[in-house]
This record gives structure tokens, sequence and C-alpha cells, in this order.
């Protein structure tokens, strides 16, 4: 479509949109999916050999995806139900919730059985009472019984799970436009990344008070800029990836961030040059980064390539317009991180074969035809089980859902699922056309070549 078309909502610009939208909507339909390694008879006679591995990032097991269960807590009133971040252990048995009410939730997801509710209220008593009760918008686990939360105030506080203790580790500053991030690092339980604003800090969780700025972003005339992502190599504890409102993902190592070590771009043509990346993943093995981006879009990234700094396959189908910065949408999906899912404004949960970013699954909501019921329920946080095809999934009504393989897993129609996505991907070239011709209307600040090289 033209840059410099005018975004009225005329027929002729809307049926332009509706005719560009069946296009590629037909065009992500007709992509196969890659064949799956996994055979039922043949590797249960060869269990030795990796049969749970296979069965897990099996094609099968992606389009069996549904909701199995909802997490009920009691104690909880349905009016403030709603859950900022949820994460599973490294083991996968439970998952934690942290709670817009200040309080963190622990499930046994198995069994359906809240098995901790513990207040993040800290007060500290001395010459001066301080009460530490800031909204929490991020956790991560460090082992089994140790958990670091963020909250809106910009305070750490580190959780016992097994004592119920809580204690505030360090205070940050922060900025109206984007939450502080945490990360916790390969093999390491005491040490996590935190951003603020524009700087990254690395906290031992045994002296919060010694902060070691990791990295730190320069400002460009009037924009500051703020991190959005953060989330280190799940096999290399020296190595993490930014985002922000900043035009590419920096790839650093904490040891040396004089300069990225890599710097990761979307196509031009596509995001250029409103592109903010939103949220962004790292497969099981560090080598793939999987990130989400303004002009709804997903791209995947091959970091371990040595000119790995383009995308190699793009995923759309989906469309996000309404959700913050603060919000986590996109992750892997299966053992081997074979499955790429994403939630969408429409209600549902897209799911696409990693390799060759053909559409496998469309999840439908829950209890919600997304033919014609319009209710804004759509997934505010998504999270995938280390090792098991399996997913838990914040709605922004506050319930909280585990997906995983069923029986009865709902069918979807390839025509209510092509019409669905047409209205999406139409939905998003109407957003990307005004973003860019707002941006145009302000393209007198500023050359882009200074714009790209000033922050680094």
């Amino acid at each position: 479509m033209n840059n410099n078309s005018e975004c009225t909502f005329d027929l002729s610009y809307y049926n332009e949109l509706f005719n560009e939208a069946e296009i590629e909507a037909t065009k992500i339909l007709s992509k196969k999916p890659t064949r799956t390694n996994w055979n039922l008879l043949g590797d249960y006679f060869q269990s030795q050999l990796g049969y749970c591995t296979k069965y897990n990032g099996s094609l099968w097991a992606a389009k069996r995806q549904d909701f199995s269960k909802e997490l009920v807590n009691h104690f909880i009133s349905e009016n403030d139900f709603k859950f900022c971040d949820i994460k599973f252990n490294s083991s996968g048995s439970f998952l934690a919730a942290a709670h817009v009410d200040n309080v963190l939730c622990l499930w046994d997801w198995h069994k359906n059985i809240c098995k901790a509710q513990i207040s993040l209220i800290v007060i500290e008593r001395g010459e001066n009472l301080n009460t530490y009760d800031g909204r929490p918008n991020a956790l991560e686990w460090l082992n089994d019984d140790l958990i670091v939360t963020s909250d809106c105030d910009g305070d750490l506080k580190l959780v016992d799970v097994s004592t119920s203790k809580v204690s505030l580790l360090s205070s940050l500053p922060t900025y109206e436009f984007a939450d502080n991030k945490i990360s916790s690092l390969h093999n390491d339980s005491n040490n996590i990344l935190c951003t603020s604003i524009n700087t990254v800090y690395l906290i031992d969780r045994r002296d919060g008070t010694k902060k070691h700025k990791v990295l730190e972003l320069n400002s460009y005339k009037d924009c500051v800029y703020y991190f959005d992502a953060l989330h280190s190599n799940p096999m290399n504890a020296n190595e993490f990836c930014v985002a922000g409102n900043f035009e590419t993902l920096n790839i650093y190592d904490r040891r040396n961030t004089s300069i990225p070590l890599k710097q990761l771009y979307a196509p031009s043509q596509i995001t250029y040059p409103f592109v903010e990346y939103l949220d962004l993943a790292y497969n099981y093995n560090g080598n793939e980064i999987l990130t989400s981006c303004s002009s709804n879009s997903m791209f995947l990234f091959n970091t371990s390539k040595r000119n790995g700094r383009e995308c190699i396959q793009k995923y759309d189908g989906h469309y996000i317009h309404g959700t913050g910065a603060s919000e986590s949408l996109c992750c892997f999906l299966g053992s081997r991180s074979e499955y790429v899912v994403t939630g969408s404004e429409c209600n549902n949960i897209f799911v696409w074969d990693k390799e060759s970013g053909a559409l496998v699954r469309m999840i439908p909501g829950p209890e919600v035809n997304y033919r014609t019921d319009k209710t804004q329920n759509y997934p505010r946080v998504i999270t995938s089980h280390p090792s098991k095809p399996c997913m838990a999934i914040s709605y922004h009504d506050g319930s909280l859902r585990i997906c995983e393989i069923s029986a009865n897993a709902r069918h979807v129609e390839i025509t209510d699922l092509k019409v669905q996505l047409r209205d999406n991907l139409r939905n998003k070239m109407y957003l990307n056309d005004l973003r860019r011709n707002l941006y145009f209307d302000d393209s007198d600040s500023g050359s882009d070549e200074e714009y790209n090289q000033d922050y680094l």
C-alpha cells in the first residue's frame, strides 16, 4: 500500500484493505507445516531413544491444543482477579502468578490447587515506617524456592515460597511508559538482571543494595529510551537481549557492553519507520530469538549464525493494538521449541509451525463465539511449560487457564479461520497505515541516520 495514501476510511480504501487482507490470508493458509518425525508405533518400541521428546514436539500435539482447566482461587474477589505475570518453575510442576492486589499465588496446576497465597506488601520498621506496596508487574523464578518480583514503584522483592517470607531486595527508578523487567541467569540462583528506564543492572540477592550497572543507553535529544523486554540466554549466563523504543533487538555480553554482540532487525519494508519491539523470547537452547513488534508481526532470528541479523521467518494472522508493553504475548511451544504461540485481540490463540511459518492451530477464546461476540477478553500474558506442550494464559477478564493436549479439542472450520485471519490482517493494515502517515507528518524532527546511531 502506498506510504503517502490518505488513511481516510472511505469505500475505496476499505475495499483495497479487504482485497489485500484476503490475499494475505490465502497465502498464510496455503503454507504447509513441517512433517513431524513422531510415529506412534515406531517410537513406542524405541522409547529409550526419546519418545517423549518427539511426542511433545509433534504436529499431532500442536493441533490438539485446547483449554483443559481454569485455575480458581476462592480467596480473591472475582472483580479483582487479574494477574500481571505468570511463570512455571524450572521443572514445570508449579505455576506462580503475580496478582494486581499485591498477592503472589502458587498453584499445583495439575490438581488445580492453590498451594500458597503470599502477600507482597513489605513493611520496614525503624526510624521511619516504610511500606512497599506497589502493584507487581513481573516475576522470575531463581530456583524452586525463591521468586523475585518487580512492581510499578521500582521495588524488587525476594519471596521464599517455602516459608512465605517476603523481603525488599532493591529499589530502582521507574518510568511511566515502561515497567522494570527482570530475568534470571542460567545456573545462577543468586544474581538477576533488571531494567530501570534506560539502564540494565545486575543485582545479587544476597545483598540487593549493591547494584552493578551493566548497560546504559544514551538519550537522543528529547527522546528517552526505555526497555520493553529483557531476556537472558538460557544456556549462557553472560548473554542477554533487550528490546525497547529503538529500532533493533540488541544482544550483549554483560562482561563488555560497550558495543552489542549483534543487532537484529526486521525487514525494513514491513516495519520501518515506526517499529518497536514489544516482547522477545529465547528458544530452548538460546540459538533463536522470537520477537513481537508494533507492526503486528512476529519475527524469528537465528543468532547462532555468523550473519544471523535478519529474520529467518515471519508469522502473521494475529492482531494486537490495545495491549501495553508490559504484557508478554509471544513464546515457544514444545520440548525443542518446535512451535510459536501468541495471543490476539480477537480473543484467540494462534499456533504456528516454527520452521515453515504455517498456521497449524487457532484456539478459540474461552466461551466466546469469535464470529459474533466482540467482547474484549483477549490474552494478557502467555507462558509455556519448560518441557511439555502446555501453556498457562491470563486473560483481561482475570481468568487464568491451562491449555494443553485435549481429546475434545474444538474444531475450527477453514472458512471461519479464513474470515478471522482476514479481519485481523485488515485491522493490522489500517493501523500500520495510520502510524506510517503520522510518522511522515512528524518527519522533520531529525535525520534517520542520526537517530539510528546516537543511542548506541
